[in-house]
């Protein structure tokens, strides 16, 4: 994964499969990516995890920011 450089920016070009909405227990979003997309972290961060066995997703990477935040790219 790859930093974008400056404020956080959206990591793939993609469609927005879900929207943040707690009322729905949902606290970030989804994007929807053509298979093979390359994929910028969103901000510098650490990454704190990996896995190949969450749900049906091929793998993922947990980033741990600067602010705080974490983001998943799966």
């Amino acid at each position: 994964i790859q930093a974008s450089r400056g404020a956080t920016g959206w990591p793939v070009r993609g469609k927005i499969e879900s929207k943040f909405d707690t009322s729905r227990g949902l606290s970030g979003i989804d994007l929807l990516a053509e298979h093979g997309s390359v994929v910028t972290a969103a901000a510098d961060g650490k990454v704190v995890a990996i896995s190949n066995q969450i749900d049906d997703l091929d793998a993922v990477i947990v980033l741990r920011h600067a602010t705080g935040l974490f983001s998943v790219y799966g």
